[in-house]
């Protein structure tokens, strides 16, 4: 029988196993997020345990998150929430039938930005990376794109050796970053899949290149892709 010493991986098994009706991206969405808060509670010192779902602590690791952006928290804050509901419904740990995380406020966001793309705008984009001439780099872009929010000087900018498949990140470093800080973007386990493929059985450089390349992304010419050659791609994919 679960209780408030329940190791909370094990519990977050179990919720993204019951969330077989999600689509994968939004079980991935979850999963990446609960797994954050898990290693944000061992850092700070917690046990990571079931007991660890609690306003109070899951609102001290809310207002970390807001700090990195807006968005970040938000995202944070309805992991959380849907996690904290599930955990109601079925009975585990709950509130006399209610969620403990039912009053989690998620941070207001800014309306005069760029809004993140719908599921269904997220699907379409995919689809159109899957039938351009090179489909299986431009899957792999588009789908590191929309996990990581990187800038397209930055997706330009990236070597090999800056992406780690078994840790599903890369590292943006400080000479191709807009803040000119280094910085590592996680991604999901569709991207790691689809850059694997693009890497090891269809990336293919140039023989004009006689040193080699160790950049990322390269185009149909086997030399390494430009940022206006990059923001034509997602202008003919917008199309």
């Amino acid at each position: 029988m679960r209780n408030k010493n329940t190791p909370l991986d094990s519990v977050i098994d179990s919720y993204l196993l019951h969330c077989h009706d999600l689509a994968e991206r939004t079980r991935e969405f979850y999963r990446d997020n609960l797994s954050h808060f898990v290693r944000w509670l061992r850092a700070n010192e917690y046990d990571a345990v079931l007991g660890d779902i609690d306003p109070n602590v899951a609102n001290q690791y809310l207002v970390e998150r807001r700090r990195v952006s807006p968005y970040v928290g938000r995202a944070a804050c309805a992991s959380l929430k849907a996690f904290g509901s599930w955990l109601a419904r079925v009975g585990i740990r709950h509130e006399h039938g209610r969620s403990v995380l039912a009053d989690l406020r998620a941070p207001k966001v800014p309306q005069d930005v760029r809004r993140p793309l719908t599921p269904a705008q997220v699907d379409a984009v995919l689809k159109a990376a899957r039938n351009t001439r090179q489909p299986e780099r431009d899957h792999a872009l588009v789908s590191l794109a929309l996990d990581t929010g990187l800038r397209l000087g930055e997706l330009c900018g990236l070597s090999v050796l800056d992406v780690n498949l078994r840790e599903r990140f890369v590292t943006v470093r400080a000479e191709t970053s807009k803040s000119k800080k280094a910085r590592d973007a996680a991604f999901g386990q569709q991207t790691a899949v689809a850059l694997d493929r693009y890497i090891r059985d269809f990336r293919e450089e140039s023989a004009d290149l006689p040193n080699g390349t160790d950049r990322l992304f390269l185009g149909l010419t086997g030399l390494p892709m430009t940022s206006p050659g990059m923001g034509q791609l997602f202008t003919r994919l917008r199309r």
